[in-house]
Order: C-alpha cells, then sequence, then structure tokens
C-alpha cells in the first residue's frame, strides 16, 4: 500500500507505517505540519488581439479580444501536511482528503475572455 501515486491524489509518500495514533493526552512526536514542501506554480499565458477599422470618412471603430489565462492552466492547491488528518481516503463525492493530498480546487482564475468595442468619430 505506499502512496507514491501521484496521480490518485497523493502528492509524496505518505506510507500508513509512518501513522501513529495519539491518546487525547499524549505527546506528538511528529510536528503537526512541515514547511519542507513548496506550492506548485505554473505560467499563465494572457492574450490580446486588436482590429481597427473605418466605416465611413470619419467614423472609425476598434475591436478588442483579451484573453486571461489563454491555456487554460489549472492550478491546485499544495499538499496536506498536517499528519493529524490521517492518511490518504478516497471519496466518491470529495475526492482525496488526508495527509499528502492535493484537493480538487482550483488555485487561479479558469479562462476568461473578454471583448469590447470602441467607435471613433
Amino acid at each position: 500500500k505506499g502512496g507514491t501515486s501521484v496521480g490518485q491524489g497523493r502528492w509524496f509518500n505518505s506510507d500508513e507505517s509512518c501513522w501513529r495514533s495519539i491518546p487525547q493526552w499524549g505527546l506528538m512526536n511528529l510536528p503537526g505540519t512541515t514547511a519542507q514542501l513548496r506550492n506548485p506554480t505554473i505560467p499563465t499565458l494572457n492574450l490580446s488581439l486588436q482590429k481597427s477599422f473605418e466605416i465611413w470618412d470619419n467614423l472609425k471603430m476598434e475591436m478588442r479580444l483579451d484573453a486571461y489565462n489563454a491555456l487554460n492552466s489549472v492550478l491546485f492547491g499544495g499538499p496536506d501536511t498536517n499528519p493529524g488528518d490521517g492518511p490518504a481516503v478516497y471519496s466518491a463525492n470529495s475526492g482525496w482528503s488526508g495527509f499528502g493530498t492535493v484537493g480538487p480546487q482550483q488555485q487561479n482564475f479558469p479562462r476568461q475572455l473578454e471583448v469590447s468595442g470602441k467607435v471613433f468619430f
């Protein structure tokens, strides 16, 4: 059982052999969280297209399309670094949860398109 399967919601090895049940008033020999992991980052690509054209002699129009996160790159949050959350568990309704798992919530904005027009006279 071990957990190096990143594709199944686990970010790092959270083998169940490292789990220790701590009684309610017992001493904890593991830190509550770890800061040794960095959250992932991804570059986002913003694009803009602009076209100006003449309608009549003194009447011009400008059309513009802006695409924010044009490639629709998804950035998930970092892994759960709290050993007290228990081993990784999969639920059909909510996905993976527990120590070492990455949730399904997107941390950045999805692709956004903006269309605008301007008339010059």
